[in-house]
């Protein structure tokens, strides 16, 4: 299965001061959505997560790995039916090569998920 084909970031845009506002589209159509789940897909968490990690992958154009999630929480369902896009805030903050990633997805009537990561270089 293509990750790759399950979301697109269409925009992230440098807010300055370590924030950053990225615009991600999903595919409706993606398997991932016919096990979960089928005649209601919802997008996993870890999915969610991933989205993230991509983010800062894209805007500072290298690889990382994530290393902890100490917080994550969900707050409403993300249906890529419902909802084909979200809107990911993000703020990082590097220190000896580990980025803190605070991050709020969500779209402009509903807030999804509110999470920290830990990212290292891969």
């Amino acid at each position: 299965m293509n990750i790759n084909t399950l979301f697109t970031i269409d925009e992230i845009t440098d807010q300055g001061d370590d924030k950053m506002v990225a615009s991600v589209s999903f595919n409706p159509l993606h398997p991932v959505f016919k096990g979960h789940f089928p005649g209601n897909p919802i997008t996993p968490g870890v999915i969610i997560a991933r989205i993230a990690r991509a983010i800062v992958e894209q805007h500072r154009g290298r690889r990382y790995q994530l290393s902890a999630a100490p917080s994550i929480k969900y707050s409403a369902v993300l249906s890529p039916v419902e909802h084909p896009s979200a809107t990911y805030t993000l703020t990082c903050k590097e220190i000896d090569g580990v980025v803190k990633v605070s991050c709020v997805i969500s779209d402009t009537t509903v807030t999804f998920s509110r999470m920290t990561l830990v990212l290292i270089p891969a």
